[in-house]
């Protein structure tokens, strides 16, 4: 309700005729309050009410036409996310076109381009994604910010990591709580969710149960969870394990604690959690980024399969 009544002041407040700058900066700030309150369609239609209304402003015409741009964008990024393959193409070649201009080499173009890439990758469009991140890269070796440079390599590079795990085997290294050393031989033949994770992300505490829900149902037939926190603060981690606590085991790391010095998520490009990558019996990672409905369908269809050392004793069975 209150967002609805905020829409509506909104659209009295541009529709005055005697609206200029004061109103173009008030409604503009009042989207991004609305967008981080995750209602990205209504901050969007307040983005476009706002390059409407001042298209033709002699004095705020031009900023008000790179808004629309900017919302256009915007939408097909929004658009995309529903996995339509005409709204992706779309968003791919805006993304293609943009980089090609290089005038709009900013910081607000890659952190935009970085983002829309990002969506591609969560909602498995891996081909995709792979080819924004490097066409992101390419573009911005033309900046004249070296800072911009960097972080675009940089990010263009620890995608690749991520989207070449799959079909890949993995090796996952660190300490469990109590300081023991993990195991990752323990799990061969096994069909693991390794799920990293923080108890800052909000994304992940909701996704808990649904996480506790598959191991429940699947563990005895085969499936495993390692959990791999990367709290900044490890007294975060101990304290929501004393008071929630976790079926599965969790991997800490106490000599570098945080995303950017786990050594996991280092080596496997991971810049943000939660993030998940679901390996087969093989040892080879099956899916990243698979929650929900599609998680529970790939456990069953994984855990139907047998592992290489129950073939082999199969196939020995019935050569005898």
């Amino acid at each position: 309700d209150g967002v609805d009544q905020l829409m509506a002041e909104l659209k009295q407040l541009l529709s005055d005729e005697q609206a200029g700058e004061a109103e173009f900066l008030a409604a503009q700030d009042a989207s991004f309050v609305i967008n981080n309150r995750g209602f990205q369609d209504e901050a969007t239609t307040v983005l476009r009410m706002i390059g409407d209304r001042f298209a033709n402003d002699a004095k705020l015409g031009a900023e008000a036409q790179d808004l629309i741009e900017k919302t256009a964008f915007r939408e097909k990024v929004i658009a995309a996310q529903s996995g339509n393959r005409s709204d992706v193409k779309a968003l791919f070649l805006n993304i293609r076109e943009l980089l090609q201009d290089p005038t709009k080499l900013t910081v607000e173009t890659l952190d935009n381009t970085l983002n829309a890439a990002q969506v591609l990758e969560y909602n498995g469009h891996f081909e995709e994604a792979d080819k924004v991140f490097s066409a992101i890269k390419i573009a911005f070796r033309k900046s004249d910010d070296k800072q911009l440079i960097t972080q675009a390599q940089l990010a263009a590079d620890f995608a690749k990591k991520r989207l070449g795990m799959v079909g890949k085997e993995v090796r996952i290294e660190g300490n469990y709580v109590d300081g023991s050393d993990f195991q990752w031989n323990k799990y061969k033949g096994k069909v693991v969710l390794v799920d990293f994770w923080a108890t800052t992300s909000s994304h992940w505490v909701s996704s808990v149960t649904g996480l506790k829900s598959a191991y429940d149902r699947f563990h005895e037939q085969g499936f495993e969870v390692v959990g791999i926190n990367v709290d900044q603060d490890r007294r975060a981690v101990y304290d929501y394990l004393k008071r929630e606590g976790l079926p599965w085991p969790t991997i800490v790391d106490e000599v570098s604690p945080g995303l950017d010095g786990n050594p996991n998520a280092i080596r496997y490009g991971i810049r943000a959690v939660p993030f998940v990558m679901l390996v087969g019996r093989d040892g080879k990672v099956a899916d990243i980024h698979i929650r929900g409905t599609k998680l529970t369908q790939r456990i069953e269809a994984l855990l139907a399969k047998p592992s290489s050392q129950n073939a082999q004793a199969s196939q020995e069975i019935e050569r005898k």
